[in-house]
């Protein structure tokens, strides 16, 4: 009888250990395969951003930005803080990317009313009589990289506004912030 007893523990317990690994098994495979597998149709996107600022003489100003070599670049945020002259209501912000093919994208800036908490004096932080432009767009830009290595990406503000002569010195100062990912599209 304890022959027989222990013959059916063993038996038992190959079956309950067979049924688990049959359950088990396949689960097992295909996490494992799931992270060992890369969809080449899709490859990973890196966070990227860059930034450039300016303070020169109006009506025109610029900057410059380098996108990454070998990698498609996604911008699809644009941001601008700035101020101009207090004659000055709107600014046009133009992206012109000289790539394997030239892009341009501008956006029509208007004034924006800072002064809405009367408590704080905002002269001490920015250009006392001027206008202050804040602005985030959305967008979707592809930027293709160039087959001649650097990619440019050159940011102008401009104003339809003529210099004034009343304001000596003006200039329209600002930031500029691109966000988007890069694509590394590899060699072929």
């Amino acid at each position: 009888m304890r022959n027989l007893t222990k013959i059916l523990v063993v038996v038992v317990s190959a079956i309950v250990i067979v049924w688990t690994a049959g359950v088990l098994t396949p689960r097992v495979v295909k996490a494992v395969s799931a992270t060992l597998v890369q969809n080449i149709d899709s490859p990973a996107r890196n966070a990227w951003n860059a930034h450039c600022s300016f303070q020169e003489p109006m009506p025109h100003e610029s900057c410059g930005i380098s996108a990454p070599v070998g990698e498609e670049l996604v911008i699809q945020t644009v941001t601008f803080q700035g101020a101009a002259p207090a004659y000055v209501d709107d600014l046009v912000l133009t992206l012109n990317i000289s790539s394997g093919e030239d892009l341009s994208w501008s956006t029509e800036i208007h004034k924006t009313a800072l002064n809405v908490v009367p408590e704080i004096n905002l002269d001490v932080f920015l250009p006392s009589n001027s206008n202050y432009f804040l602005s985030g767009t959305s967008t979707t830009l592809y930027v293709n990289p160039s087959p001649g290595g650097a990619t440019n990406i050159n940011v102008f503000v401009n104003t339809a506004k003529p210099h004034n002569p009343a304001y000596p010195g003006d200039a329209i100062e600002g930031f500029i912030t691109l966000f988007g990912y890069t694509v590394n599209l590899g060699t072929n």
